[in-house]
C-alpha cells in the first residue's frame, strides 16, 4: 500500500516461493516421453499410485491447460515421485484428451484418481465416467478459501452418493507442495535444463501474496503469475494430497 498508494510506484509484493534451482534439484530419474514408456519396473518401487488431473479453464486464449500427473509413494520412504506428467495442448478435442487420460489410468492402475471438480471440467468428467473412471476410487477436489482445521474435508453431497466431493484449502495445500518440493519430499520427472518449456517449471508460476484480514492481520495466499500457466502445480497437488489423505491416519 505504501509503494502503490502513497508513492504511486507499481511495486509487486508477490514473492516467488520456488526458484529454478529448487525445481532443477527436485528432478527424479523418470523420463518418459509418453505413458507407454512406463513399465512394471518403473511402478514396482511404489506402494501407492495416484493420478492427479487439473482440467483447463476453457477458452482458446486462456492460460489454463489440462494437466496430468502420475505420482507414487515410495515403499522405502515417505517420498512421493511424480513418475509421468503431461500438458495437453490447446485445440485437441475433449474426447481425445479424455481418452488419453483413461489410457494413462489403465496403464498405471492407480489406487486413486484425484481431479479438479470445478465447473470447467464437467464435460471431461462425464466422458471419463462413461469410459469407466467411476469404477476406480476417485477424489473430486474443489478448492476452498483458507480456513482452520483439516486441509481436506469430505462433503457427502445432497442428492446421491455420487455427488460427494472433497474441499481442499488451496493456499495451505499448495504451501505444503512448495515446501515438499524444496525439501525433496516430492520430486518431479526428469527434464533437461535446455528443454524449452518443461512442464514441471510451471511450479515457478506460483506466487505468495500477502493479504490483510478484516481484523488487521496478514494471511499469505498462494496464487499464480498472470503471464504463465500453473496447471501442473494443481495436478501435482491433487495427486499428492490424495496420497497424504489416505495415509494420514
Amino acid at each position: 500500500k505504501l509503494y502503490n498508494e502513497v508513492f504511486g510506484w507499481p511495486y509487486d509484493i508477490s514473492v516467488m516461493p520456488l526458484t529454478r534451482k529448487d525445481v532443477l534439484a527436485s528432478r527424479n530419474k523418470h523420463k518418459h516421453s509418453d505413458y507407454t514408456d512406463i513399465s512394471e519396473s518403473d511402478l514396482s518401487p511404489y506402494r501407492y499410485i495416484s493420478v492427479g488431473i487439473d482440467f483447463d479453464g476453457g477458452g482458446a486464449l486462456s492460460m489454463s491447460y489440462t494437466n496430468l500427473a502420475v505420482c507414487g509413494l515410495r515403499k522405502d520412504s515417505n517420498v512421493i515421485d511424480c513418475i509421468f506428467c503431461r500438458r495437453y495442448p490447446k485445440g485437441r478435442r475433449v474426447k481425445e484428451v479424455a481418452d488419453h487420460i483413461m489410457d494413462v489410468v489403465n496403464r498405471v492402475k492407480p489406487s486413486v484418481v484425484a481431479y479438479d471438480a470445478g465447473g470447467a471440467g464437467f464435460v471431461y468428467r462425464q466422458i471419463l465416467a462413461d469410459a469407466g473412471l467411476e469404477e476406480i476410487f476417485t477424489m473430486p477436489f474443489k478448492y476452498s478459501s483458507p480456513s482452520s482445521g483439516d486441509v481436506i474435508k469430505f462433503h457427502k453431497g445432497n442428492r446421491d452418493d455420487n455427488s460427494y466431493y472433497y474441499s481442499i484449502d488451496k493456499s495451505r495445500s499448495l504451501a505444503v507442495i512448495i515446501e515438499a518440493v524444496k525439501g525433496a519430499a516430492v520430486t518431479n520427472p526428469w527434464f533437461e535444463e535446455s528443454d524449452p518449456d518443461p512442464v514441471p517449471m510451471e511450479l515457478l508460476s506460483l506466487v505468495e501474496q500477502p493479504k490483510e484480514t478484516p481484523s488487521g492481520g496478514i494471511i499469505y495466499l498462494i496464487g499464480r503469475k498472470s503471464s504463465a500457466p500453473d496447471d501442473y502445480a494443481h495436478a501435482l497437488n491433487f495427486a499428492c494430497s490424495a496420497i497424504w489423505d489416505h495415509f494420514r491416519n
